[in-house]
């Protein structure tokens, strides 16, 4: 069963109760006690008349408030209903999970039970939830933390995900953007041992945390056992990082894939200079990658095993297959697997918003498709910067005509559908059988490869170019978003000049853009 609750912002202090209102509610309602006693009859039934396209087979319950309003009950699979909202805008959305890229409001937000008698569970876990309450004050102080109230069965199973998501402008909530919480026991009541125990969770966001996400508001919640995750969401595997790694193109790299809706990146780490390490500690902390170190076996008597050059390079090679192996199984939950590097960035065309988007677009056409290629244009380095940015992927904008540039022209990039992946390479997926790899066609994307000639690439300086500009349309986005990272001059210590140079380029030539 998957539940969602909505609310109005209200005072930390108040409780909103979801059902038939009474006077005394009705007349603490701004918006219902300035409607017609006619109107405010229509509020009340706009149970009967909610919006929702249920995309699972699974029953789920929803509870809407709109003024004072609500859904009382089961809604059947499969079922299309018409909501009126904030009073009488008509609304109609198609609707179904999804994994979290974002999320959480700052204000305090109060949200409370179903009907009586009724309950949230966090299918099939032995929980039931009457009272959701949301607080700014404690456990985590500036935070955003949600308390449940209810009963779980004793010492069973208790570990569930609060899956959040943002409000839109019209009161609908935004199902492209939820952040998934790790709930815990707050207090359980266990002087007696009965059949039920009453039991307090909390699902709680840090100040830290809710900054950096960035989102202005959030007025739903979903309880599941195991993750948010039910409809196309995309991974991206970094495979290993290692060595010398610029921090701040670091940076750069990690909120682009937050803007192109990724939901998570793993990464292997081998040797990280300390700027660079402390900015994968900074989104280890955030929620948004999983890191872990690698430590590859010593080889008996052959040449010294690691990633940093001077290094053992067919080896390292071969390292780097294990790793991106490694993500096919530690991503296997994921709808798409992207295996890229930390220089490489896939822009959609044709007014396309997300790496998923792109990919469902193949993949409606293509049912069968396990393994998506892209074609990648390199932006060489050694042609030198075209244009003033304060980002390393603004300033350049001479690309090779040809795609897949290496030396040996095999650079293409891969995406995957876990389930259907035999095994993946360094530039290759190999699907199981009955699926296929399918080409994602050019028009739907550009993949920019950015970075300096291999001594042992032929042809590299003389290679034919041509100017490509399709990066430059999040220029000022991505900016606004380093920036409004918090702590971002300590998290960028090594480089100061880079965080001033973006703050004046805002002020002065991004003011010109918006």
């Amino acid at each position: 069963m998957r539940t969602f609750f909505t609310a109005k912002p209200t005072p930390a202090s108040r409780t909103v109760f979801f059902g038939s209102p009474t006077p005394e509610e009705r007349i603490s309602c701004p918006e219902f006690s300035q409607l017609t006693p006619l109107q405010q009859r229509r509020v009340s039934l706009s149970a009967a008349m909610s919006t929702l396209y249920l995309a699972n087979s699974l029953p789920t319950m929803a509870v809407l408030l709109s003024a004072v309003a609500s859904w009382p009950g089961l809604v059947e699979a499969d079922n299309v209903w018409d909501t009126f909202s904030s009073p009488f805008h008509l609304l109609r959305w198609q609707w179904k999970l999804h994994k979290a890229y974002g999320v959480i409001k700052e204000e305090p937000l109060t949200l409370t039970s179903v009907n009586p008698g009724e309950t949230i569970q966090p299918h099939p876990l032995q929980i039931y939830i009457s009272t959701v309450v949301a607080r700014a004050d404690f456990p985590a102080v500036g935070g955003f933390n949600l308390f449940l109230n209810g009963w779980a069965k004793y010492q069973e199973d208790s570990d569930f995900q609060c899956c959040l998501a943002q409000a839109g402008y019209n009161g609908s909530f935004v199902p492209e953007v939820f952040t998934q919480v790790k709930s815990w026991m707050y207090h359980q009541f266990t002087n007696w041992i009965v059949d039920m125990q009453a039991s307090e969770f909390s699902c709680s966001i840090s100040r830290e945390q809710l900054s950096a996400l960035g989102i202005d508001n959030f007025s739903h919640v979903a309880l599941v056992q195991h993750s948010c995750l039910e409809a196309p969401s995309v991974g991206v595997c970094l495979k290993v990082s290692y060595g010398t790694v610029g921090a701040s193109q670091l940076v750069e790299w990690m909120e682009y894939q937050r803007m192109m809706a990724v939901s998570s990146v793993f990464t292997y780490t081998s040797d990280l200079d300390p700027p660079a390490q402390a900015v994968v500690d900074y989104y280890v902390r955030l929620g948004f990658l999983t890191a872990l170190p690698a430590h590859p076996p010593p080889s008996k008597g052959g040449p010294a095993r690691g990633f940093r050059r001077p290094r053992y390079e067919t080896q390292a090679w071969v390292d780097e297959i294990w790793a991106a192996n490694d993500c096919k199984h530690r991503m296997g939950g994921y709808d798409y697997l992207i295996v890229m590097d930390v220089d490489e960035f896939i822009v959609p065309q044709r007014g396309l918003e997300t790496y998923r988007q792109v990919l469902d677009i193949v993949k409606q056409i293509h049912p069968y498709a396990g393994g998506f290629s892209f074609d990648s244009h390199v932006m060489l380095l050694d042609w030198g910067a075209t244009r003033d940015s304060p980002l390393q992927v603004g300033k350049y904008t001479l690309c090779t005509k040809e795609p897949n540039y290496d030396g040996f022209d095999r650079n293409s990039r891969w995406a995957s559908i876990p389930d259907r992946t035999f095994f993946v390479l360094n530039n290759l997926v190999v699907p199981r059988k009955p699926y296929v790899t399918q080409p994602v066609p050019p028009e739907l994307y550009r993949l920019l490869h950015y970075r300096r000639c291999k001594p042992q690439w032929t042809g590299c300086h003389t290679r034919q170019r041509l100017q490509d500009q399709s990066m430059l349309r999040h220029e000022r986005s991505l900016v606004e978003r380093i920036l409004a990272l918090p702590g971002l001059d300590s998290l960028l210590y090594a480089d100061p000049q880079y965080v001033l140079n973006m703050r004046h380029w805002l002020d002065t030539v991004g003011t010109q853009l918006a």
